[in-house]
């Protein structure tokens, strides 16, 4: 996803100035809104895995 969300900014700046300005910084901006909801939501899902494990072992990790 990182690729892509880097492969996006290189078309856009490669199209910068032409007509199809406005359609490419549509897309990009959709395809880099799409890359930090997938990656938050990834955070979130993580972060819900951690949280059920400390409150399984009442916040006790074993080292």
């Amino acid at each position: 996803m990182a690729e892509l969300k880097n492969l996006a900014l290189d078309v856009l700046q490669k199209y910068q100035r032409t007509e199809e300005q406005h359609y490419v910084t549509s897309y990009v901006q959709i395809a880099l809104r799409n890359y930090e909801t997938w990656q938050f939501d990834r955070e979130q899902v993580t972060f819900r895995k951690f949280y059920k494990k400390e409150k399984s072992t009442g916040g006790k990790q074993e080292l």
